[in-house]
Formats: structure tokens, sequence, C-alpha cells
């Protein structure tokens, strides 16, 4: 599957849960930060034509300040 998806990034949406996927679930959520190499990801797969979604249910301002997810492309 992972062949085929970078075969056709341009056709992708990639779509994933901020806590407890790229981020662990911590006692405190103002805590939550994404594990390392996540955002990293996310923007290589943006940057070579995938469309990105993280779904939550924050607020998007907080889950970008939490999670640097402003370093994403789009």
């Amino acid at each position: 599957m992972v062949d085929t998806l970078s075969a056709d990034l341009p056709h992708a949406l990639v779509a994933v849960d901020f806590d407890g996927t790229l981020a662990p679930i911590v006692p405190d959520p103002a805590d939550s930060r994404p594990v390392p190499g996540a955002i990293a990801a996310l923007r290589v797969l943006a940057e070579r034509g995938a469309q990105v979604a993280v779904v939550t249910g924050r607020d998007a301002r907080t889950v970008i300040e939490l999670g640097g997810l402003d370093a994403i492309p789009g």
C-alpha cells in the first residue's frame, strides 16, 4: 500500500488524528506534542503533493500551536 500511495501522492489524502496518533495521550492536554518526526513526515507528504488533514476535537488554533502544524504547507 505504501508503494501505491508513494506513486500517486497528488491524488492522496493523508488524514491523522492529533491526540493518540500524532501525539501520545497525556494527563494534561496542554502538554500534548507530536512524537519526534511526525510533523516532518507530514511536511514531506504535503511537499510531494498529498493533501494532509489533522482530525481533532480541539480548536484549530490550539492544535496548530501545540503541534507546530504551521510547518506543513497548505
